[in-house]
C-alpha cells in the first residue's frame, strides 16, 4: 500500500490489524473466509495504543502460553526474554516491564503467588533488598515448620537448595547475616556458618 491505500488505511486508523479484522472478521474457520487470527502484536506495526490497554498484556501472555506450551503456572518460571521478545512481545516488555520477563508474569497473573526467586531470570534486586531476603526467609519458614528461632540450627544446605533460594542467601552473605536481617535484635551463635 505504498501511497494508493493511505486513504484506506486512514478510515482503519492506520492499522493494518483494523482493516483485516474487518476485511475477515471470522478467524479459526468458523466457515467463513478467514482461518487466521489477527492478533495485533503480530504486525510489523501495532495498532496505536496497543499496549496502552492492560487486558491485551493478558491476551499476550495467554497467548503466549500457549504458544510455548505451557499448561500450568508453574511453567512461567521457565519464561526467558528472549522468548518473549521473539514472539512479537519485546515492545511490551520493554516499554512496561523493564525488560523482565518475571515482573510481567507477576504483575499479570495476580491469581498465583509468584516467588520471584523461582525464576529461571530472577530479578536482580533480590540479591540486595532486604524485604526481598525477609520474604525469602519467611518462605522458608513456612516451608519447614520453623516455629521458632532456635529451629533455624536444623536446617540444612540441601533444604534451601530444595527451595530454590541457597544462591539467594549466600548472595546475602549466608544464613547467618540473613537471619541478622530478619531478626536483628537475637544473638546468634553459628558453629558452621558455611552457609
Amino acid at each position: 500500500m505504498q501511497n494508493h491505500g493511505q486513504g484506506l488505511l486512514r478510515f482503519y486508523n492506520h492499522s493494518y490489524h483494523n482493516l483485516f479484522k474487518v476485511l475477515y472478521p471470522n478467524p479459526k474457520g468458523n466457515g467463513t473466509e478467514s482461518d487466521i487470527e489477527w492478533f495485533p502484536w503480530k504486525f510489523t506495526k501495532p495498532p496505536v495504543g496497543l499496549w496502552a490497554d492492560i487486558k491485551n498484556h493478558k491476551l499476550f501472555l495467554d497467548w503466549l502460553g500457549s504458544r510455548l506450551g505451557f499448561t500450568s503456572r508453574e511453567d512461567w518460571y521457565n519464561l526467558r526474554y528472549k522468548q518473549v521478545h521473539d514472539n512479537y512481545g519485546g515492545g511490551l516488555l520493554a516499554h512496561y516491564y523493564n525488560n523482565s520477563p518475571s515482573v510481567m508474569v507477576r504483575t499479570i497473573y495476580t491469581d498465583y503467588d509468584f516467588l520471584p526467586w523461582k525464576f529461571a531470570k530472577a530479578p536482580e534486586y533480590l540479591g540486595k533488598d532486604e524485604e526481598a531476603l525477609k520474604e525469602i526467609l519467611r518462605h522458608v519458614e513456612n516451608k519447614y515448620n520453623i516455629a521458632s528461632i532456635d529451629d533455624w540450627r536444623r536446617i540444612s544446605r540441601d533444604e534451601l537448595k530444595e527451595l530454590d533460594v541457597l544462591y539467594w542467601i549466600q548472595k546475602a552473605g549466608g544464613l547467618p547475616h540473613a537471619l541478622k536481617i530478619l531478626y536483628p535484635d537475637h544473638h546468634w551463635q553459628f558453629e558452621d556458618s558455611k552457609m
